[in-house]
């Protein structure tokens, strides 16, 4: 499949479950809910690099400088345990990502292999929002570690729908 029929492909994926927004020829741009917390998400097929990115910004109220030793550290944490992907936070401005890809040198970029990094990086934030969530509201780092792992519930709106395919933790791949 060309990159152009790859970015038709990753548009039909995304729809089935929300509503997109192009950012440029190669990008779209997504929300997601993991419960109540909005994350910004954007997937790229990157034909230079021969790649596929996944990001997912933090969406809510600004993190209080004072925690972002907190975040910085905790992602860290959290960092060393997630077998793929990662947490990255900006000192500078106390933006708060994640992070995933895929390169696809030489091969096809198929649906399968967008899936392969969409649906994990989206079960890693559910399992780890709670714990950011925490630090954001001047938890300490401890605290929030107890965090990890709580279910945040499946959130929807008029833009995450699930209609034609359900959330990523209701598929049988899950």
């Amino acid at each position: 499949m060309s990159h152009e029929e790859a970015m038709y492909c990753l548009l039909d994926l995304l729809e089935r479950r929300w509503r997109t927004q192009p950012l440029d020829e190669w990008s779209l741009s997504f929300p997601y809910l993991a419960g109540s917390i909005p994350f910004h998400c954007y997937a790229e097929i990157n034909p230079n690099m021969e790649a596929f990115l996944f990001r997912a910004i933090m969406g809510g109220a600004p993190l209080d400088r004072e925690y972002y030793g907190n975040m910085k550290d905790l992602c860290t944490l959290h960092n060393v345990r997630i077998p793929s992907g990662c947490f990255a936070f900006n000192p500078e401005n106390g933006e708060l990502r994640f992070k995933n890809s895929v390169y696809f040198w030489r091969q096809e970029l198929t649906e399968q292999m967008m899936r392969n990094v969409i649906e994990p990086s989206l079960l890693l934030l559910d399992n780890y929002v709670l714990s950011l969530v925490a630090v954001h509201v001047g938890k300490s780092v401890q605290e929030a570690l107890t965090r990890v792992g709580e279910d945040p519930g499946v959130g929807k709106s008029s833009a995450c729908h699930y209609k034609q395919e359900p959330h990523p933790r209701e598929t049988p791949s899950a």
